[in-house]
């Protein structure tokens, strides 16, 4: 399973430690994202943890992120997802 931070409200180490103060495995994945981990063990469903459903991080896989750092996307640019369902590259 892996999970990206929501860069927007926490940092990739923050979310680590946090989750891993709860025992929960995780690895840092750099070659998908700055915001991946990969999470090994986690000894309760990932969905019911308050920082789950607070929005520091979601459930996407190691794939959907790769197309989303390969764009190279800079701010102030806009793009146009055409495939967006359910949204997480898009929100990416």
């Amino acid at each position: 399973v892996t999970i990206r931070a929501n860069l927007l409200r926490t940092k990739r180490r923050d979310l680590a430690q946090t989750l891993m103060g709860k025992g929960e495995r995780l690895q840092p994945l750099d070659q998908c994202s700055p915001a991946a981990l990969q999470v090994f063990d986690a000894p309760f469903a990932l969905p019911s943890t308050p920082e789950y459903c607070a929005g520091l991080f979601m459930i996407q896989s190691a794939a959907s992120m790769l197309p989303v750092e390969a764009m190279g996307v800079q701010e102030g640019e806009r793009i146009l997802d055409l495939c967006a369902a359910p949204g997480g590259k898009t929100t990416h």
